[in-house]
């Protein structure tokens, strides 16, 4: 039965995704064993104890994709970037044309503050995902585009947040941080009207920019 529940995830992983081609089915018992409890200990909490199984389960099929993208949940839950960090470039290394390993690593990059570098992944995940169309391209452009507001490259950002906007309209804190970047460079009109937008959809935020600059 645990076998048969990891090979429905790889099937699920690979749905979608050019990097199918290069993922084979998993069928050691160990590792299936490893790949499952740590599913399980990252639901219950344990988010150490669920790494911890994974990279046991990489030491006997390193080239898994979906263990790699397994990682990233608890590794980010347990403060373990830079063991994560270290795994997405061995990702990248057999998967070179696979953007979530680039998004995850910019994510990374983002959260220590070096936007330069995070501008960098996030770039080769969307160059990757533009061939693919992939489901990520809206959250990449969005969190570039994150980069270059607070480097206060505005222009950039805006481009970033317009394109996200045009894959998904719907992306509530691409409308806010849109209305910043107008705002920063002299479009108050605009800047209102993505306020007012974000805050339709949810993004309580902004009325303080609505309130002190849209009347």
């Amino acid at each position: 039965m645990k076998k048969t529940g990891f090979v429905l995830m790889v099937l699920l992983s690979a749905t979608g995704s050019a990097s199918a081609q290069d993922e084979r089915m998993i069928v050691d018992d160990q590792t299936v064993d490893l790949y499952n409890e740590a599913l399980y200990l990252s639901e219950s909490g344990d988010y150490k104890g669920a790494v911890t199984n994974l990279l046991k389960a990489l030491e006997r099929t390193p080239d898994a994709r979906v263990i790699y993208l397994a990682l990233v949940t608890p590794c980010f839950n347990s403060n373990q970037t830079t063991l994560l960090k270290e795994q997405l470039k061995k990702a990248k290394a057999y998967f070179p044309d696979d953007d979530e390993f680039y998004y995850y690593a910019g994510m990374i990059y983002q959260q220590e503050n070096n936007q330069s570098m995070a501008i960098r992944e996030f770039s080769l995940a969307i160059a990757r995902g533009t061939r693919r169309k992939s489901h990520l391209l809206p959250a990449c452009h969005a969190s570039r585009g994150s980069c270059y507001l607070k480097l206060e490259q505005f222009d950039r950002a805006i481009a970033d947040y317009t394109s996200c906007l045009a894959l998904d309209g719907q992306a509530a804190t691409a409308h806010a941080n849109r209305g910043i970047a107008y705002f920063k460079t002299g479009r108050p009109a605009l800047a209102c009207a993505d306020w007012k937008k974000a805050k339709g959809l949810g993004v309580t935020s902004v009325n303080q920019y609505l309130a002190k600059y849209c009347k």
